[in-house]
């Protein structure tokens, strides 16, 4: 209780880039406490000091919180119907990644319903 917030993110990389790009997430989230955690290697942020440990399985991510369901509210609610366009959006993130993405259960249904929120929203 009187330890900040830890984010675990569970990632399954093409390539052995966790050493490479946690730095960026120490500038890009200096504040927090985090660990990125891959079948290679895993990466844990305290706010001060960057470790880097042997890599960790799935299950060593705590399952779904209330954090994920309020990114999935935004991601639902900012994304336009209108402004659909599917294959730049495969361009910039291709199916391979999927698995690692909690939003990527909501694209299907967005996806179909577009075309009538569309008309809908030009009607009004």
């Amino acid at each position: 209780p009187d330890q900040p917030d830890l984010h675990i993110a569970w990632f399954e990389p093409e390539h052995h880039i966790v050493r490479a790009a946690a730095p960026f997430f120490c500038k890009r989230f200096a504040n927090m406490h985090w660990a990125i955690l891959t079948p290679q290697c895993s990466a844990h942020w305290d706010g001060h000091a960057l470790r880097l440990a042997p890599g960790a399985r799935r299950s060593d991510a705590p399952p779904a919180d209330a954090g994920e369901a309020l990114w999935l509210t935004y991601y639902a609610s900012t994304f336009n119907p209108a402004r659909l366009k599917e294959q730049a959006m495969l361009r910039e993130m291709p199916r391979r990644y999927w698995h690692n993405l909690p939003e990527t259960v909501l694209i299907s249904t967005l996806v179909q319903q577009a075309r009538a929120r569309t008309g809908q929203m030009l009607e009004q």
